[in-house]
């Protein structure tokens, strides 16, 4: 419920400034393609680097 709150928020900011509806939805789906590289991708990898940064510390604290 709230993410179609944040879009129709979008829209209705970016029709405010006096961009058209077809350039709103084209922000719209950029916004959803770079929400799911970010979860999808990139977090996993983050938290992968996480684990070896803290298994790093650990090996090296113990050293």
């Amino acid at each position: 419920m709230f993410s179609l709150l944040l879009c129709l928020f979008i829209v209705w900011l970016l029709l405010k400034l006096g961009v058209g509806i077809a350039k709103a939805l084209i922000v719209l789906i950029a916004i959803g393609i770079v929400a799911i590289f970010v979860s999808y991708i990139l977090l996993p990898l983050l938290a992968i680097l996480a684990l070896v940064g803290l298994g790093a510390l650990l090996a090296k604290s113990y050293h």
